[in-house]
């Protein structure tokens, strides 16, 4: 649960469903397809994961009760949105091959480490026959994610 205000919650017994608790689980599916991004670095054992989501009913545009801010870890991958937001979890429109996202990276390691960018795992129809691929907006490389791991 994710708070949207500041405020007290209050749970208690009287809340609790003694019969049949068919509402805690939908039985309408909705088509997802799921790509969760790895960064790590070997030599102090740090990593960082982040989930690029898409489905049909989320978009493209920050949403504080879909998308995930990043909370600052020593080593972190995270997207990041051209409005500023930086969030591990990017809830995105239903995916199109042709889909691209920013993904930025911070460590707090500072001496000159190697780090790993891999697809951590990828669920989801649309992505069983994608190809990911990761540019790196730095160096110009560019590197097929479906094949191997980009190391920098």
């Amino acid at each position: 649960m994710k708070a949207t205000a500041a405020g007290t919650a209050v749970f208690n017994n009287a809340m609790r469903v003694t019969n049949n608790n068919d509402t805690y689980r939908s039985n309408n599916s909705v088509e997802q397809d799921r790509l969760w991004m790895n960064v790590y670095n070997d030599s102090y054992g740090l990593g960082s994961t982040a989930l690029i989501g898409f489905t049909e009913n989320t978009s493209d545009e920050f949403s504080s009760s879909e998308d995930i801010d990043r909370l600052p870890t020593p080593v972190s991958l995270y997207s990041e949105l051209e409005t500023g937001e930086e969030l591990v979890v990017n809830a995105l429109d239903t995916f199109e091959f042709s889909d691209a996202f920013y993904l930025s990276f911070s460590t707090q390691i500072k001496e000159v480490q190697d780090y790993r960018i891999s697809i951590q795992d990828l669920d989801g129809i649309n992505l069983e026959n994608a190809t990911v691929y990761l540019i790196d907006s730095f160096t110009g490389s560019v590197t097929n994610l479906t094949e191997g791991d980009y190391t920098f």
